[in-house]
């Protein structure tokens, strides 16, 4: 596949004439889950119902048990998380409390990790990253303790016995994951009183967590090239969003994401994207000029080049999903499977999750990398959207987003390669 050498090309873009690109969606990615009704009781309290949640708290009760008598700071960690748990689950309470009691239970998380020993490190991950997502699914906190646990998996793979390639691209999934345990921390405590408020990067870094432990358990040659591209993609997803935003430490975040994000990417695998642009370029020739023109805009910073990078690399993502899943052929397939319509369907018209899953089909794992895949690029575009209407200043976020939109392309190339092949 072309997808494993690194080389120190020439890596300057052609400049490119464009006129200014019009990136709507054409189709939808289904609807979100409704918010469960809660009974409002006048006054402090909005009572919900909690049965799920206390199921879920049991369900982790016999690892939290065996953690507490292993890791000293658990006990200490458990009782912060009860003295949370009203207010993740609905329950209004003052903010002042909501924001010490949430950031006490990122201190005790974190003195948790110090002091859990390396050989129960993924139980106590394991644990706390469930448990959260019980307490607070899909808040900033919840997001970091998936992002580490996704690390936790793409670091602990032993590759004996592959070869030179796969050793260096499972230290790339490894390398990665972390960069972004680091950005999602970064990005939690940037959040502060509202960190158990829904954060739009916890279901992208759920979704990896899952895809990473496929990864260790089935480390083949496309896992591991999607598993490094993936880890980088969501890197970048999570510092376009830590810059876009903003906050009183935006110069230090912006020169962090320039040099552990987009330079990496720039002077690193420049084989993997010729062998991108060549791909694209096959698929229609006007695709290679729009990426390219994007990064020609990242480093003139002309006028209105962030609605420019943000308009071309929504289109360049919405155009390849187009021709590598043929609406006709996409819902072929759908009703050979027999599968449920539900997020697949909308309109009769396939939607990015259905069309992602045809192109991914011949991958193993796929359930879970489609599930990734969905979620990553669902939120990409969601933020490349959000640029368009966002200063000069967020140029460098926008630039990580373009480095994580040719990251998702990598990866499906792969699935379509991988299709070719079987067909």
């Amino acid at each position: 596949m072309g997808d494993t050498e690194v080389a120190n090309g020439s890596r300057g873009p052609r400049p490119i004439e464009r006129g200014t690109m019009d990136s709507t969606a054409d189709e939808t990615d289904g609807t979100e889950p409704a918010t469960p009704d809660s009974a409002a009781v006048p006054g402090l309290f909005a009572l919900p119902d909690t049965s799920a949640l206390f199921a879920g708290l049991r369900a982790n009760a016999d690892m939290v048990a065996r953690l507490s008598d292993l890791v000293p700071a658990m006990p200490a960690l458990a009782e912060q998380m009860r003295a949370v748990q009203f207010a993740t689950v609905g329950i209004r309470v003052p903010p002042d409390w909501l924001g010490l009691s949430s950031r006490g239970l990122m201190a005790q998380l974190r003195l948790g990790d110090a002091l859990t020993p390396q050989f129960l490190s993924g139980l106590e991950l394991t644990t706390t990253a469930k448990t959260l997502q019980v307490i607070a699914a899909g808040s900033a906190l919840s997001s970091w303790r998936d992002a580490k646990l996704g690390a936790h998996f793409a670091s602990s793979i032993l590759p004996a016995g592959h070869s030179t390639a796969m050793h260096g691209l499972l230290d790339d999934a490894a390398r990665f994951s972390r960069l972004n345990v680091a950005l999602s921390e970064q990005i939690a405590d940037l959040t502060r009183s509202v960190i158990l408020s829904p954060a739009s990067m916890a279901p992208a870094n759920a979704a990896f967590a899952q895809y990473a432990k496929v990864l260790q358990e089935s480390p083949r040659m496309p896992q591991a090239v999607i598993g490094a591209r993936a880890s980088h993609g969501i890197a970048g997803l999570s510092g376009g969003s830590l810059i876009l935003a903003g906050g009183q430490d935006l110069p230090r975040h912006v020169t962090t994401v320039r040099a552990e994000v987009v330079e990496p990417w720039i002077d690193g695998p420049a084989r993997v994207r010729r062998d991108l642009l060549d791909w694209l370029g096959e698929l229609d020739d006007a695709l290679p000029d729009l990426l390219l023109g994007a990064w020609v805009d990242v480093q003139d910073a002309g006028p209105a080049a962030v609605v420019k990078v943000a308009s071309c690399a929504v289109e360049v993502l919405d155009r390849t999903l187009r021709f590598i899943s043929p609406e006709a052929e996409v819902l072929e397939w759908h009703v050979h499977r027999g599968a449920p319509d539900a997020g697949m369907l909308h309109d009769s018209r396939p939607t990015h999750r259905l069309r992602i899953f045809y192109a991914m089909r011949e991958v193993a794992g796929s359930q879970d990398l489609v599930d990734a895949q969905v979620r990553t690029i669902k939120e990409l575009r969601s933020r490349l959207e959000a640029a368009k209407h966002a200063s000069a200043a967020t140029l460098e976020g926008v630039a990580a987003l373009l480095v994580s939109a040719e990251a998702a392309l990598t990866q499906l190339k792969v699935g379509w390669s991988e299709a070719a092949v079987t067909e």
